[in-house]
């Protein structure tokens, strides 16, 4: 790859890739627009921006003055994203290059979390979280389109969970990946309010639901109104029973192998071979585990809910957990669309964008 002229310093790793210091988010828009535009699409689909890490004190374009350490690594373009189409996939790649920045921030306990954010700084904010084995995009841009839905109207962050994608895993003593709802949420808090994105409105699914639970009982500040989807605030005997054997990694490898293979080219990649193993069973123990509450624990939120769940939802219906919530959650509404089941975003897209439109 030829290096590309900009305002900033601008070096290549001589690979596959640049090293970028530069002053501020919009400065690596135009940075990788021109690059962009100076390579081909086969070349353009294997750019990659990587190893960069400063800290970074000043004033965001879109934020207060704030102090912290940015990390910007791993930009792909992957193919499948955008279609088999050259011209629209260069086109596709533009598009996103327009409205996407991709960073990485790091929280108070010193872990990077991986983001990527769309639409107008200016605009209020919403945050997205993934559901379980998943990454933002792959739930928000793959699986459904509501990034593209929300990013007309609202500054969009979508966050990779930690230990998911392209977030540091963090590990115990023992070496063993740790999974927690809480510092899930302790983190993104952290997130929204680092980014002067606070209060955010806040999406939830599957096990990122009980991630904004968990935010809008503990981190209330970061929170102007939650949607729940797919979420519990109990564990029943259904999901005790079947999550240890939904996800158990030698049933997936035999019988869900796309599941599989989906995870290992989310995570994989930046966490290591195998490591969609060690992520499933950290799963199973913090899902069949937290969150256990009552409604004692939860009569004193504040923050506006709308809890969400699919009238066919296999996981969730059977213990009613979105009915659960809505009576323990003070003043939070219910929504339990006919016919669907644990992904209302991916099945009923243009009434899931109405609804939590209207909501907000």
């Amino acid at each position: 790859m030829a290096n590309v002229g900009c305002t900033t310093e601008c070096v290549t790793d001589g690979v596959n890739g640049f090293t970028f210091r530069m002053g501020d988010a919009s400065d690596l828009q135009r940075v990788m627009q021109r690059i962009i535009d100076q390579q081909s699409v086969g070349e353009a689909s294997a750019l990659y921006l990587s190893s960069y890490h400063q800290e970074h004190t000043a004033a965001r374009t879109f934020g207060d003055s704030l102090s912290h350490h940015w990390r910007c690594f791993s930009f792909g373009c992957i193919h499948n994203s955008f279609g088999d189409n050259s011209s629209g996939y260069a086109g596709g790649i533009r598009e996103w290059l327009r409205s996407a920045v991709c960073m990485q921030f790091e929280t108070r306990n010193g872990n990077f979390l991986y983001y990527e954010e769309f639409g107008s700084p200016d605009a209020a904010a919403v945050l997205l979280i993934h559901g379980s084995t998943l990454t933002g995009r792959q739930d928000y841009c793959v699986h459904s389109d509501l990034v593209a839905r929300l990013a007309q109207r609202y500054r969009v962050l979508v966050p990779d969970c930690r230990g998911h994608g392209r977030s540091e895993a963090v590990r115990d003593e023992r070496g063993r990946v740790t999974y927690s709802f809480a510092a899930m949420a302790q983190d993104l808090a952290d997130l929204v309010e680092g980014l002067a994105a606070s209060p955010a409105y806040v999406i939830g699914h599957s096990n990122g639901g009980n991630v904004a639970l968990y935010m809008v009982r503990h981190h209330p500040h970061a929170v102007r109104a939650a949607v729940l989807l797919a979420a519990n605030a109990y564990i029943d005997d259904h999901v005790r029973t079947r999550v240890p054997i939904g996800m158990d990694p030698d049933r997936v490898e035999h019988e869900s192998p796309d599941w599989m293979h989906e995870m290992i080219a989310l995570h994989d990649g930046a966490q290591g071979a195998g490591y969609w193993r060690e992520l499933l069973r950290a799963t199973i123990d913090e899902t069949i585990t937290n969150p256990d509450w009552t409604a004692a624990d939860l009569a004193d939120v504040r923050v506006p809910c709308l809890c969400v769940q699919g009238e066919n939802d296999r996981v969730n219906a059977p213990g009613r957990h979105a009915q659960v919530l809505a009576e323990w959650l003070p003043g939070a509404q219910l929504w339990i669309p006919p016919g669907v089941g644990h992904s209302v975003h991916y099945e009923l897209p243009d009434e899931f964008e109405r609804r939590v439109v209207e909501f907000f």
